[in-house]
């Protein structure tokens, strides 16, 4: 299967008791099943889906999004694009 990036609503840990924060993070990966074991791994995240966190949307990028992603790290310069890719990439927070 071929690799591709995936918009992946993440739900942030450490918020509060019963507080939900979502952010955006970019995942490369070859399915959301492989986007799903990369999510778990994340530092920082809410990961208990039998609870009241829900399971986080995952939708694919178009040729376009993609492009524009990659434009986008490269020029952020805030981690590469190689490293980017075997773990993941979050929006810039500020």
């Amino acid at each position: 299967m071929k690799m591709s990036w995936y918009n992946v609503r993440v739900c942030r840990a450490h918020r509060g008791a019963g507080k939900l924060e979502f952010i955006t993070a970019y995942i490369f990966a070859e399915s959301p099943l492989e986007v799903l074991k990369k999510y778990r791994s994340m530092p920082g995240v809410k990961r208990d889906f039998k609870g009241h966190t829900p399971v986080p949307d995952i939708i694919p990028l178009s040729p376009e999004e993609t492009d524009l992603l990659e434009e986008k790290i490269a020029k952020e310069r805030r981690i590469s694009l190689n490293t980017a890719k075997r773990t993941w990439y979050y929006v810039s927070i500020d």
